[in-house]
């Protein structure tokens, strides 16, 4: 127990500089930048320096520049093709999935006898008929918002590769002070965390695309509508460990039930048990022994994870879970 209050005393600056930081981002709403600019320093990372481990001829900064240029490219194509496509979408397949509920209940209650008042279904559509307009507005605001976001944390990004070097030497500017024991004690922590983040990022990315490529089949085959709503939510999804699966072939599942019916209901569902198989074995395969937990304490990190942060909260609930154990444990960097 005294060995133990003696190192949390040793560490208690660097702890709480760390809990400053998670607060600060908590509390100025920046934490979907923060895990933007994890995602871009872990492509930037593969792009510049696993290619020129691979391909030596490569140099580093031709790597880093191309990439540069590609992430400008992708960028611009998003927001003047695929998000405003997006965005048009995805109110109109609210409205669908409103409307086709409302006539997949009338529908059953007719089958089966059961008394409904269409005045107060009719009231209802037309009460929420500004609802896609609404939902509309507000997606272009989010929207919009995430992309300045992402902007910020590319700038980021760049200037952190350019200035690797000298913003080290800002912070070491004189020994054993108290601002060289905090830097090296959270970039110690934030390596950590970013090697778990990277190993299971990385091998969620192509359970993702394996999910987002059989379901495309699925979608495609139904003709179910509004593939591009549905195959982002599928994508976006998938890179949730465990439940992002379950999460996005419910909703598929669901349009299905009201848009075509129980024959489509029942196919979704049943790739729904197929893929959450799948995705196990592809998470043995793929991650490995990289989440070492049980599930849970998975389960458990998600649920802590989105209740802190919301969704981004999840994306790095498993990385920050992995990072406390080793901390706790008292493993060795």
């Amino acid at each position: 127990m005294s060995l133990i209050m003696t190192q949390l005393r040793k560490d208690f600056f660097g702890y709480a500089m760390l809990l400053c930081l998670i607060f600060f981002l908590a509390a100025t709403h920046l934490v979907s930048m923060a895990v933007y600019f994890i995602f871009l320093y872990l492509l930037t990372d593969v792009v510049t320096n696993d290619l020129n481990r691979r391909f030596p001829a490569l140099p580093k900064a031709l790597l880093f520049w191309s990439f540069f240029v590609i992430v400008l490219a992708l960028l611009g194509i998003a927001v003047f093709a695929v998000v405003p496509l997006f965005v048009k979408d995805v109110p109109l397949y609210f409205s669908l999935i409103r409307d086709n509920a409302l006539q997949f209940v009338h529908t059953m209650a007719a089958r089966f006898d059961i008394g409904i008042d269409d005045s107060a279904i009719k009231t209802f559509i037309v009460s929420h008929g500004s609802t896609s307009f609404g939902i509309a507005v507000k997606m272009v605001n989010g929207v919009s918002k995430e992309i300045v976001y992402f902007l910020f944390a590319f700038v980021l990004n760049v200037l952190l590769f350019l200035e690797k070097g000298a913003i080290g030497r800002v912070f070491k500017v004189r020994e054993s002070s108290l601002l060289e024991y905090l830097y090296t004690f959270c970039s110690m922590r934030f390596k950590r965390f970013y090697l778990y983040f990277r190993k299971v990022m990385v091998g969620q990315f192509f359970i993702s695309l394996i999910n987002t490529s059989i379901t495309l089949v699925v979608i495609l085959s139904l003709n179910l509508p509004h593939k591009v709503t549905l195959l982002c939510i599928v994508f976006f999804c998938g890179l949730l460990p465990i439940i992002g699966n379950l999460i996005s072939n419910a909703i598929l599942s669901v349009t299905a039930l009201i848009s075509i019916g129980i024959p489509a209901f029942v196919i979704c569902l049943v790739m729904l048990i197929g893929l959450h198989k799948l995705e196990y074995f592809l998470n043995g395969k793929i991650i490995g022994s990289i989440i070492s937990l049980p599930m849970f304490v998975t389960v458990l990190s998600l649920l802590a994870g989105e209740a802190t942060l919301g969704i981004f909260g999840m994306i790095i609930a498993i990385p920050c879970a992995l990072t406390i154990r080793d901390e706790l444990s008292g493993i060795d960097y």
